[in-house]
């Protein structure tokens, strides 16, 4: 079986349709000697968890009776055409020596996740800072942010340094300056650097360059309602009037370019389009807005809600909590 994991706002799934899948001459080889299946991976979450390999597209192939053999991100058609014959040949001649090596793998992976979760578990002040080590370890001390390229929010990672930042000022503890300083530089970097969008508010999702500088162009309404959250508990720790700007900013794209009126509910996303993005704000407001996913998502409507509702009172927007509970009430 070959499997395709794909999002309706990622452009390198768009680009794999339309390059890999319409060669024909990969198309004869998937019809000879696979099952080929196309899932939706925010419609499928269960299916992505299972298959997941760390981005999308992914291409998976499996075992008739769903193992994973192979996984991998997106493939132009000459690779593919080699990855499909190579792994046809070699599933046809060890079919017994694979299903057993792949069998194997998968019950050590079971055994490694049931051994690491343990709900009876607390967090220690230990182990909070052995976490806020690992997190001081990767950052990224010349652009903000941390790791590399592509450089993503990391918004659980910004979020314990403020709050932990806050809990020090509230309990009158020395506040750990290095810590804060890491949210901060991350924070600004990501506003002023190329992830925040000045022209139609919002969020881009990540990346391509450590710096900041090449953004990819799709914006998530989960990705959304996390800067929101996450922004506003800034202006809290610091007083910064930016960080709040940031946050009426993306709460403003939220209703503009992802609420959807009549139903009372937020798209989950929308999808990169270059040629926009490089438009002034007067050619955007002229040309056709970006593609929008009107799929209501359970989770990331939760997100909206619970992001919004923490920002009506501390934005002063008597109005935001009762279209955002709107929104509930349909989930409901």
């Amino acid at each position: 079986m070959l499997l395709v994991l794909e999002q309706f706002w990622c452009g390198l799934s768009r680009l794999l349709y339309v390059t890999s899948w319409n060669d024909s001459n990969v198309a004869e080889l998937v019809n000879g000697s696979y099952i080929p299946v196309r899932v939706d991976a925010d419609r499928r979450p269960d299916v992505d968890h299972r298959y997941a390999v760390g981005s999308w597209p992914a291409v998976v192939f499996l075992t008739p009776d769903l193992k994973p053999i192979l996984g991998t991100g997106f493939v132009p058609p000459d690779v593919l055409l080699d990855a499909l014959g190579s792994i046809a040949a070699m599933y046809r001649d060890n079919q017994a020596e694979i299903t057993a090596r792949v069998a194997a793998v998968e019950e050590q992976a079971e055994l490694y996740e049931s051994a690491r979760i343990d709900a009876s578990r607390s967090p220690s002040p230990w182990m909070t800072g052995r976490i806020l080590d690992m997190i001081s370890d990767t950052a990224d001390t010349d652009f903000g942010g941390f790791g590399q390229a592509p450089k993503f929010p990391h918004f659980d990672a910004l979020e314990l340094l403020l709050e932990v930042h806050q809990r020090a000022a509230q309990e009158k503890l020395q506040q750990q300056k290095k810590l804060i300083g890491l949210a901060v530089s991350a924070l600004d970097a990501m506003m002023q650097n190329g992830l925040y969008d000045w022209e139609d508010g919002g969020f881009f999702r990540c990346s391509d360059e450590p710096d900041w500088s090449s953004p990819r162009l799709e914006k998530l309404l989960c990705d959304q309602s996390r800067h929101v959250h996450l922004f506003l508990l800034a202006h809290e720790n610091s007083g910064d009037v930016e960080y709040r700007e940031a946050a009426e900013g993306t709460v403003d794209y939220m209703f503009r370019m992802l609420h959807d009126p009549a139903s009372g509910c937020f798209h989950s996303s929308q999808a990169a389009d270059p040629e926009y993005y490089q438009m002034s704000r007067g050619e955007r407001e002229k040309a056709a807005r970006p593609a929008a996913d009107p799929t209501t998502m359970a989770g990331s409507q939760c997100r909206a809600v619970r992001a919004l509702l923490y920002a009506a009172p501390r934005l002063g927007q008597s109005t935001l909590a009762g279209q955002t509970l709107r929104a509930l009430d349909v989930l409901l």
